[in-house]
């Protein structure tokens, strides 16, 4: 487990040195928190841009950087409008309601043209978890070529079985939109307001009780980090993403760049289809790490020593093709 020493536990909750925090706008003038470190040392590998899960934020990723800066990479990463400290979209603050996902697409490219892309040296690689790997997957096959090499953490393509069927699922959020109900929480979702609630949440998603415990401090002390489940609409538009993201993997005709881990203990997201998805693409690499629950870089030490190395092996191996 992580615990360990002072000097440990500041660097999973410490900015690291030498980032610049900021306020941009987006296209439609909605305000997001965005982060950028420039490379240590004189070994520049590169730059990462680094995308959020759903309900995630900054803090959450400080020992990624760390590590990442260690290794001799830039790096830029925000919080999605509609949560962390970035706007959020709805009075319930709690509440993570959208109507779409395509217009995180849009940020994506948005951001990647302004604060990414002739801001920081090539090669230019991003790492995407959860809905962020979902938003990234949809981006490469929109915008090809933009990024050098593609990681994709616990993607979401599709939602964990639930022992109900998915069809019956979808029928459902896809009616209670339709009936104007789209902005109440899911049946399986609330606003987990209490440490209580976000704990137990938060043990489906690392085995990791130190680092959970930092993810839960955090929000202890800047409560405006919080965001609860989502609604019905936010479910049905999640449906009709993946559905999106399946057909645009079908008409691909070209292997990408892209490298796919899955955790082996995974409670949120469907592994099953994240595997099919590879396979019609096809995937340069789709693992599965045994053992691990869904946040892989907020796992046990032996396991994001085992994911951090594949990453940096799989960003490596284009300098040695070069």
């Amino acid at each position: 487990m992580a615990g360990g020493s002072s000097s440990h536990i500041a660097r999973r909750t410490t900015m690291p040195h030498g980032g610049h925090l900021s306020a941009v706008r987006l296209s439609d003038g909605t305000r997001i928190r965005l982060a950028r470190w420039q490379a240590r040392g004189r070994s520049y590998r590169g730059a990462i841009m680094l995308l959020q899960g759903r309900a995630e934020f900054i803090e959450k990723y400080y020992e990624t950087v760390h590590d990442l800066l260690d290794r001799g990479y830039a790096i830029v990463t925000f919080d999605w409008r509609g949560q962390g400290l970035s706007d959020r979209l709805n009075d319930d603050r709690t509440l993570d309601h959208i109507e779409s996902l395509n217009q995180r697409i849009e940020d994506l490219e948005y951001i990647r043209q302004r604060h990414f892309d002739g801001k920081l040296k090539e090669p230019h690689y991003v790492v995407g978890h959860s809905m962020g790997a979902h938003i990234m997957l949809r981006h490469m096959l929109r915008h090809r070529g933009t990024f050098e090499r593609y990681v994709a953490l616990s993607p979401m393509l599709g939602i964990a079985p639930v022992g109900i069927p998915e069809s019956l699922i979808q029928w459902t959020v896809r009616t209670a939109t339709s009936w104007g109900l789209g902005m109440r929480y899911m049946i399986t979702q609330k606003p987990m307001r209490s440490r209580a609630e976000r704990a137990a949440f938060g043990a489906r998603l690392t085995r990791d009780q130190a680092r959970l415990e930092d993810t839960l401090r955090a929000v202890d002390e800047n409560p405006d980090l919080h965001l609860g489940g989502t609604s019905i609409a936010w479910m049905h538009a999640a449906y009709q993403s993946c559905a999106a993201l399946m057909r645009e993997a079908e008409e691909n005709t070209q292997a990408l760049p892209l490298m796919m881990l899955l955790a082996g203990d995974e409670m949120l997201v469907n592994n099953a289809k994240s595997q099919a998805f590879a396979r019609s693409l096809p995937a340069q690499s789709c693992e599965v790490i045994d053992g691990a629950r869904h946040e892989l870089l907020k796992e046990i030490d032996d396991v994001r020593r085992e994911v951090l190395g594949k990453i940096i092996r799989f960003f490596r191996s284009i300098e040695a093709a070069q």
